[in-house]
């Protein structure tokens, strides 16, 4: 728009006729988007149209979840509604730039947020991570508050590309959860209350603009600064509503930091009801690798003086870990229990039944404690493996087999995910399932082998 302002800023006809040109090529464009049945819903059409919107809302106020991702996609109409139209007085006030590169800024605003959409589907994979919402929420307040206090056209450009990338990353899981999760039934009707709230959210981003800037005098910088304050305090609020999330993004982003891994089998993981998994236990961030494995947050059981440990006891209490006692049988069957509830209600469940971390990098023998969790429930037990971290810092045996510099920064770790077991399996059996896991990866043989004092 600003372009062609510029370009034909007397010619308005010339002005209407683009646009128009470009509204009827997208028109012809949606003729292609594939045809998909209807939802299924059976209401009547109404002429109200706010029947559907008050409907949508009662359901929304009873569905906490579903409500939220509606408030949170209105914030981000707000704030992306309130960022031009301030980025628009912002260059004049601030910038003193000419109307041609005024769209370079609106433009970059826009382009951060394709470009954030695209990072977040493939941060995301095949699943819905809520854990990027709070990411992007924070990078939009600090992106915001940098973009307050510069007088450089430059950084303003970098700036508004920066929380267009990060408003890309908090909007797509939002959205994406809000249809995934709206009945069948109601899905249309939650969509449209979603849309009338996140209109809702423009007009009050006029109405703010037009008393902070108008009314009390503020300038552009000024009101960018304080939304971004804004936005750096929601992103708290974000935090203590998705805590296991949030703590979850982080993990894998310090996961990532410091290994390769691959993942194999990932599919045999099932993406909802219960399941339990059991894998090896070789180094201390073996809970952290099994969850990469997976974008549901499983349920660990672990001693109670690791769990108690005070520096890392709340990230524990965030993730639902399940401590179990090590002073009487009586508690080590109620953390049993605990976690056979936590299958029974559908969760995710992981146990290590080594007991400990292997001292040696070969699997030690399986106690039985996973056989009273699992029997009854229906679950499947998941065989999991993990290898090609033995010898790290993080496992028992630090540093002893590393041979070259790779070895020690980002290693290849694989976490190889067996078939499902259904039915009651014995702990020999399943030591030797998790046990062929292993050995059929020539990689693991070349770390181990030499350990036996074999060669390659």
């Amino acid at each position: 728009g600003t372009f062609l302002f510029e370009l034909w800023r007397g010619r308005p006809l010339r002005m209407a006729m683009t646009l128009l040109a470009i509204a009827v090529a997208g028109s012809l464009a949606s003729l292609h988007i594939r045809k998909v049945p209807a939802a299924g819903s059976a209401e009547p059409f109404r002429w109200n149209p706010f029947h559907e919107i008050l409907e949508g809302a009662r359901s929304l106020r009873a569905r906490k979840t579903l409500a939220f991702s509606v408030l949170g996609i209105s914030w981000f109409w707000f704030v992306g509604a309130l960022f031009q139209m301030a980025v628009l007085l912002a260059a004049k006030e601030m910038l003193h730039v000419p109307e041609a590169r005024v769209g370079l800024l609106v433009t970059a605003l826009a382009a951060g947020i394709g470009l954030g959409s695209i990072l977040a589907g493939t941060l995301s994979g095949d699943h819905i991570d809520l854990g990027l919402v709070p990411l992007g929420s924070a990078l939009m307040g600090i992106f915001a508050v940098a973009l307050g206090v510069t007088h450089s056209y430059n950084t303003a450009i970098v700036c508004l590309a920066g929380v267009g990338l990060a408003g890309g990353l908090f909007v797509v899981p939002l959205n994406a959860y809000l249809q995934a999760h709206a009945g069948a039934h109601e899905k249309g009707r939650i969509l449209t209350t979603n849309n009338f709230a996140n209109m809702l959210g423009v007009i009050i981003a006029s109405s703010v603009l037009w008393l902070l800037h108008d009314k009390l005098h503020w300038n552009a910088g000024g009101i960018i600064l304080a939304l971004g304050v804004v936005m750096l305090a929601g992103t708290i609020y974000v935090v203590r509503v998705l805590p296991a999330a949030t703590l979850r993004i982080v993990l894998l982003g310090v996961t990532k930091l410091l290994f390769r891994v691959r993942v194999e089998g990932r599919e045999n993981i099932p993406l909802a009801g219960g399941a339990l998994l059991v894998s090896n236990h070789i180094s201390y961030a073996d809970s952290v690798l099994l969850g990469y494995a997976t974008p549901r947050i499983p349920r660990f059981l672990m001693w109670q003086p690791i769990f108690d440990a005070a520096f890392v006891r709340p990230f524990f209490q965030v993730l639902g870990a399940i401590p179990i006692a090590t002073d009487s049988p009586k508690n080590t069957i109620r953390a049993l229990r605990a976690a056979r509830a936590e299958l029974e209600r559908g969760e995710l469940v992981a146990i290590f039944p080594e007991g400990q971390i292997s001292l040696s990098g070969e699997l030690e023998r399986f106690e039985r404690g996973f056989e009273r969790i699992v029997s009854g429930t229906g679950a499947p037990i998941i065989p999991m493996h993990v290898h090609g971290i033995y010898g790290h810092p993080v496992s028992r045996k630090g540093g002893e087999v590393f041979r070259s510099w790779e070895h020690l920064w980002r290693p290849l770790v694989t976490v190889r995910v067996g078939e499902p077991i259904y039915g009651p399996v014995s702990a020999q059996e399943l030591h030797r399932i998790v046990l062929d896991l292993g050995t059929d990866d020539k990689e693991l043989l070349g770390d181990v082998l030499p350990l036996l004092g074999q060669s390659e």
